[in-house]
């Protein structure tokens, strides 16, 4: 951990390690990014966790740092207001089941960060 904010990451690199990890759907909404590729992207989570990302870096700098902590906000902030892209108000992940959906954000985000996704993206910055 105490690597990570020495391991800069720029917002393509982490948009790209997301696409291949946390967003991707095989089946259900999504749309895929390139037309031949195997797995959809859900792009409200992806545009989520980017602006997350953008925010950490203001205060941690782009760094593997910043992209923990936008993983451990999504994972505890389970009803969270934001604004996308395009200027519109969107909340993601609605639930009356907070702490179930937390407990399996929080797996999500475990297993993630003993991914070789993420050995790869650290190794890359």
């Amino acid at each position: 951990m105490l690597e990570w904010k020495l391991s800069p990451i720029s917002d393509k690199q982490f948009a790209t390690f997301l696409t291949n990890t946390l967003c991707q759907v095989e089946r259900g909404v999504g749309s895929r990014l390139v037309a031949d590729s195997k797995y959809k992207v859900n792009n409200k989570l992806l545009n989520f966790m980017t602006q997350v990302f953008q925010k950490e870096s203001q205060d941690c700098g782009a760094n593997m740092w910043s992209a923990y902590n936008a993983l451990t906000y999504w994972s505890t902030h389970t009803d969270a207001d934001y604004v996308d892209v395009d200027g519109k108000s969107q909340r993601l992940g609605e639930t009356k089941a907070k702490h179930t959906v937390q407990l399996q954000r929080q797996n999500k985000v475990r297993s993630l960060l003993s991914s070789d996704d993420w050995n790869e993206l650290r190794l890359v910055a």
